[in-house]
């Protein structure tokens, strides 16, 4: 288990999703990078979000679909 998370540069906070390791998450994590990419968004996976404080406040969405709308309206 990790979360997908999204972040723009300059600003507090980020989204998260819970996700589940793998080819499918390399993927949507590289579709969504290409897609945000001019908009200042980075978008990466963490396993603890204890240890990455950097992020927080963590906003935490409930499905993967949420999430990616959420993204690219960011």
């Amino acid at each position: 288990m990790c979360y997908l998370i999204a972040k723009k540069y300059n600003e507090e906070g980020c989204i998260a999703v819970k996700a589940e390791r793998g080819k499918e998450l390399a993927c949507l994590v590289s579709s969504l990078g290409i897609k945000t990419l001019d908009k200042g968004i980075q978008i990466l996976t963490i396993t603890d979000m204890d240890i990455f404080g950097e992020y927080k406040p963590y906003n935490i969405i409930l499905s993967e679909e949420e999430f990616i709308s959420k993204v690219l309206s960011m």
